[in-house]
This record gives structure tokens, sequence and C-alpha cells, in this order.
């Protein structure tokens, strides 16, 4: 962790590890408890396996369904037709613009 200096005074850096070894941080905490509060809770999600990279939980769930649904060409043809049906009728419409990050089990069972 480290400090810096801004227009608005000083701020604090936390540098880490993401779960694939890749040093990666976060800037912006005003207080040296924040960025020691934001560290602790990277650390419990990485060893939980809970952890999702900041930059990939901004997709949605349409974005997703597309790059998964054009990587799905291991599988028969009428297979994949009924794939991009289900999507198209019941996923895209409802799901389309959620953000990934927001989709909870619960909501999925419903």
């Amino acid at each position: 962790m480290t400090s810096y200096e801004t227009a608005r005074g000083k701020r604090n850096r936390v540098r880490y590890r993401t779960p694939d070894r890749h040093q990666t941080d976060k800037r912006g905490f005003r207080t040296k408890r924040e960025a020691e509060d934001f560290l602790a809770s990277v650390e419990v999600s990485k060893m939980r396996g809970e952890w999702v990279d900041p930059s990939r939980s901004r997709v949605n769930v349409g974005e997703w369904a597309e790059a998964w649904y054009s990587a799905q060409l291991q599988i028969k043809p009428t297979t994949r037709a009924g794939y991009r049906l289900y999507l198209d009728k019941h996923v895209l419409p409802k799901w389309g613009t959620v953000p990934l990050r927001s989709v909870q089990h619960a909501d999925v069972q419903r």
C-alpha cells in the first residue's frame, strides 16, 4: 500500500495479486483504513473462490450469453439451434441488459 498526493489531498493505493497471479491495483482511498479494509476483502474473496475481476464485472448477461453461445461448437446443430431459441425467447428479453454481477442464484431459479 502506498500513498500519493492529488489536488484533493492525500490518497492511498492498494496493490494486490489476482488469483491468476497478475498484479493490479486500486487507487483513490481517502484513508489508510479504507485501503486496508479493501485489501482484506479482496484476500477473503480470493480464499473463498468468490473473487471477480472488476473489469469483467461490468459485463451484462447478454454479452456473456453471446460469447458462451459462440463457443458452443462441439454440439449438434439441432442442440445449438435449441440453445439459440432459449436465449432469444427467455434469457435475453429478461436478462440481456442486466449486469452479470447482479444476477443471484434465486433470481435464476424463479
